[in-house]
């Protein structure tokens, strides 16, 4: 695993913004300094990634069957930031397409296709397989787990259900409905292409690559998303698109995300197997 680290100096495209997009600077449309660093342990493209909450750590979900837990150091100064892969995650037989940290960090859980594996991330404990959910209904595309731990909410695709789940929910009690009642609109009609759903959200296949965005930023009033042109958006969510940031390589720009605790500092990962952080800064005094 090598990190390498990378500057740039960008420009806002729009030239009508009189200031920094991410109020860096009040005097140019100039975001003063961006810094890369290049995180390249995987070994496939890599499909997810997702900051702790204390903004310490980055979980990383690949098509080489792992997920990897990085380390991110907090300095100050970014050319001198410590980034370690602590723990990589090789329990899946799939390749790993989303992740989930619990409310305290706890633990961080892992889907690959129809199996969730929840890891501990507690400091005796540490990259420990702490539990395996089989049998998952869906292939899971995203997972978050609730504020009290006490639930881990997926979405997904191909639901397919399992006598495993008839069987649990007569022992709990419930009734479940052998069809489910079809989505419909506002007007009550069937909509266009519903199937039947058990209490769940439907995902329709577009044919085009599911890629993530997310909000954040100062007071969160930006916009990142991937592309499949490799390249990272940045748009303000009154008024657009600010700039298209360069650096990946070939293939998809999959995921972005925000660090939670440093508004300056995001995380994306692409098709090229590598991870990116960037990060806004103040450029020296004249």
């Amino acid at each position: 695993m090598t990190v390498k680290h990378e500057y740039y100096e960008c420009v806002v495209q729009h030239s009508t913004v009189t200031r920094n997009p991410l109020q860096l600077s009040k005097q140019s449309p100039v975001i003063p300094w961006r810094h890369e660093v290049i995180l390249d342990a995987h070994t496939d493209e890599v499909w997810n990634v997702a900051w702790s909450h204390d903004g310490l750590r980055l979980a990383s979900a690949s098509k080489d069957k792992t997920a990897i837990i990085w380390r991110i150091g907090s300095d100050a100064e970014p050319s001198s930031r410590e980034c370690v892969a602590e723990f990589t995650l090789r329990e899946h037989s799939f390749a790993v397409g989303a992740l989930g940290w619990s409310l305290d960090d706890s633990i961080l859980a892992t889907s690959a296709d129809n199996l969730i594996l929840l890891w501990d991330n507690t400091k005796d404990m540490a990259g420990d397989l702490r539990d395996d959910w089989t049998g998952v209904p869906i292939r899971v595309t995203d997972m978050t787990v609730s504020p009290d731990m006490e639930r881990l909410v997926t979405v997904g695709m191909g639901y397919i259900a399992t006598p495993t789940m008839v069987d649990e929910a007569v022992s709990r009690g419930s009734s479940r409905e052998s069809t489910p009642p079809t989505p419909r609109d506002e007007n009550g009609g069937a909509m266009n292409g519903a199937q039947p759903s058990d209490n769940r959200i439907i995902v329709y296949d577009l044919d085009t690559k599911a890629i993530e965005l997310c909000f954040g930023g100062i007071d969160g009033n930006f916009v990142l998303s991937g592309s499949e042109d490799r390249n990272v958006c940045v748009w303000r969510r009154d008024t657009g698109i600010l700039e298209v940031l360069p650096g990946h390589g070939m293939g998809s720009v999959n995921s972005v995300a925000w660090n939670p605790q440093n508004e300056r500092m995001f995380a994306s990962c692409s098709d090229d197997c590598t991870i990116r952080i960037w990060e806004l800064h103040q450029p020296p005094p004249p």
